[in-house]
């Protein structure tokens, strides 16, 4: 039986060179693509694959939430992260998600295929990079602010920080505008932060968003 995957990244092109790649593997099939971490979650919601190939950088909701939730709501899940970051301070929170492997996009294809298959096989796999930096940084360290903030409080910043209005927001998480002014509140309060353009730069600092 085929291993069956999904494939969240929000570059289409990524997307297609991933499957044009493992494609052509015999015991792998891509089953679905998802551009943004809302649709990725919906994935393993509808799908249940056995990997999940996860990007962090991704628009509605980050790939570190993504993969918090994954391990909540579905454990079997396995997931491998493929990111282009070089922002320690994501990294290392990606990590302390409890990713099955990390490959990062710097390095080759053969990487990934190793990684995939070591994941698939139940273990783990961290690749070079992703281990250099942690030894580099002498140890993982939490950034305080990071824990700061609830689950929903985060996801009401990354959707703050892409732009989205009040009433936006408001109809994607499916509540009401109260509910948000009021993540919208607390979330200022705990970070000392009230402003909407230091909001932004704080989310980008701490990986939430990419300016890339």
């Amino acid at each position: 039986m085929k291993t069956q995957i999904v494939l969240a990244d929000d570059h289409a092109s990524v997307r297609e060179m991933l499957a044009s790649v493992l494609g052509v593997e015999r015991d792998l099939q891509i089953t679905g693509h998802a551009d943004c971490g809302v649709a990725a979650l919906r994935m393993c919601e509808t799908q249940r694959p056995d990997l999940m190939l996860l990007d962090l950088n991704m628009p509605q909701l980050n790939g570190v939430e993504v993969l918090r939730r994954v391990r909540l709501h579905f454990p079997k899940i396995r997931v491998l992260v493929y990111s282009g970051t070089s922002n320690q301070s994501l990294i290392i929170e990606a990590l302390r998600a409890r990713p099955n492997g990390f490959v990062s996009k710097t390095e080759s294809l053969q990487t990934l295929r190793d990684g995939i298959h070591a994941v698939i096989a139940g273990g783990s796999y961290f690749s070079g990079f992703v281990s250099g930096l942690l030894f580099e940084s002498g140890s993982i360290r939490r950034n305080p602010n990071s824990t700061a903030l609830s689950p929903r409080e985060n996801e009401v910043l990354q959707l703050i920080a892409e732009g989205r209005s009040t009433k936006e927001i408001s109809a994607q998480l499916n509540v009401a505008c109260k509910t948000i002014e009021h993540h919208r509140e607390h979330l200022m309060a705990k970070l000392n932060i009230h402003e909407v353009a230091s909001l932004t730069r704080y989310a980008i600092s701490a990986g939430l968003i990419s300016v890339e």
